[in-house]
């Protein structure tokens, strides 16, 4: 049975949103990879679809070129937590977006964290559409999650403290909403794991002072055994009928929606984050007007790639859906001349997290074997199987990685055989547990 929730899954966190005539638009975290601070439209809020540039045919990110920024200094780390024992892993890279809009420009915010320092910056673009994106124009503000506010009296930038939270560790990516008078601020704490939380306070003036919500926490699933975790980092929005909603992050890094009550003069209220939300949008959607992206469009780099020294050969790397999920690619046994030597190389499938986190199969030209292996450097586990082949493969090797919510399976078969003759020969397999670690 499908659900609503996540609206967005896997790799979508700290989403912000800004609804632009009868289209609804989230930016979210992207961190090490690049192109960066992916954009995602909808008209429903419950199908999203990533915006097509129509002249370049490439999704759109509001950072799309090299020369933008350098995420050189982005590396993932590995702190001890001081929430539990376990390690906890830490990426560089753009932090928690912001979008507004402001007269015919549409403006996003964010964080450049990584090694011992923070660069915060907005860009800015007249065609949200476009990959027209500026530069970055950075200011001077020590910390992440740099928010911009507009309205009547022009925009905001806020570079001082004007509320501390209510405790919680950690108080971060707050939002500023003018309703009925007054300035509601609405900010994440408790840090990204089991004390995740979202509270409000308000105040007459911008500057404050403000005074929270006895209410407070309006959002967590601290305390709940349900399916969704970790819930905050959240930012509000109205739909075109009055409805107001929330976009969260959840557990695994997803955008989840929740609904919200915002009555008149009266304290903001959310609703709990389940898969499929009580109340659903009342919205009449005669779908978004996108052209199909390149073949190419979601392929993602880490960090500074030296885009002219990549080649792209289009091949069949095909998703299919079933009781399980798999990926399957051929690889060649390739061998390059070089100085009057052959050079022996790998090729094969990775699922990669990060540096410290992936597992890789692939045929080995040295070893004339496949190769399995498993790294997480947070847990020291770093385990390797070999499979020899009786003889190098005549013309290809395919690879197959299966997926279910508690295990991976990476496999193997001669690129010759086909039908019923195509037999999978399996490798290895993990428990998914043994690539999650706690994440901030």
């Amino acid at each position: 049975m499908s659900t609503i929730n996540p609206i967005i899954p896997g790799f979508a966190s700290d989403p912000s949103t800004v609804r632009i005539g009868d289209v609804y638009f989230i930016v979210s975290s992207s961190f090490h990879l690049f192109p960066g601070l992916p954009i995602y439209a909808s008209k429903d809020l419950v199908s999203w679809k990533r915006i097509v540039n129509y002249v370049s045919l490439l999704l759109s990110n509001a950072i799309n070129r090299r020369a933008q920024l350098s995420l050189r200094r982005s590396n993932v780390e590995i702190w001890p937590s001081s929430e539990t024992e376990l390690k906890m892993q830490v990426s560089g890279g753009l932090y928690g977006p912001t979008i507004s809009v402001r007269k015919d420009a549409v403006f996003v915010t964010s964080s450049v964290p990584g090694s011992n320092s923070t660069e915060n910056f907005i860009v800015a673009t007249k065609d949200i559409r476009s990959d027209q994106w500026s530069d970055p124009v950075y200011f001077d503000f020590y910390w992440i999650d740099p928010r911009i506010f507009v309205d009547e009296d022009g925009a905001f930038i806020f570079k001082r403290e004007i509320w501390t939270g209510t405790g919680g560790i950690h108080p971060e990516g707050p939002h500023v909403y003018k309703k009925d008078g007054w300035y509601y601020l609405l900010v994440a704490e408790g840090g990204t794991l089991e004390g995740h939380m979202m509270t409000v306070a308000r105040s007459k003036d911008i500057w404050g002072p403000y005074e929270s919500n006895p209410s407070n926490p309006i959002l967590t699933a601290s305390g709940d055994d349900g399916y969704i975790q970790h819930t905050g980092h959240c930012d509000l929005f109205q739909s075109d009928n009055g409805e107001w909603w929330g976009v969260c992050l959840g557990l695994r890094k997803d955008t989840f929606l929740t609904s919200g009550s915002w009555l008149e003069g009266k304290w903001l209220s959310l609703g709990h984050v389940e898969l499929n939300p009580k109340t659903l949008p009342q919205i009449t959607s005669s779908g978004l007007d996108i052209v199909p992206a390149s073949l190419l469009a979601e392929f993602v780099h880490i960090r500074d790639a030296e885009l002219d020294k990549y080649k792209a050969n289009l091949i069949d790397l095909s998703k299919v859906s079933g009781p399980h999920i798999h990926w399957e690619a051929p690889a060649s046994d390739r061998r390059e001349k070089r100085g009057g030597k052959t050079e022996h190389i790998k090729a094969g499938l990775v699922c990669y997290k990060d540096e410290q986190r992936f597992f890789r199969i692939s045929y080995d030209t040295s070893e004339a074997a496949v190769v399995f292996e498993v790294w997480n450097n947070a847990d020291k586990i770093h385990r390797t199987a070999l499979h020899k082949l009786d003889t190098a493969p005549a013309y290809s090797l395919n690879f197959r990685i299966e997926y279910t919510e508690k295990e991976y399976r990476a496999s193997y078969r001669d690129g010759k055989c086909f039908g019923t003759d195509a037999k999978w020969h399996l490798v290895g397999s993990l428990d998914t547990l043994e690539l999650t670690n706690l994440d901030q």
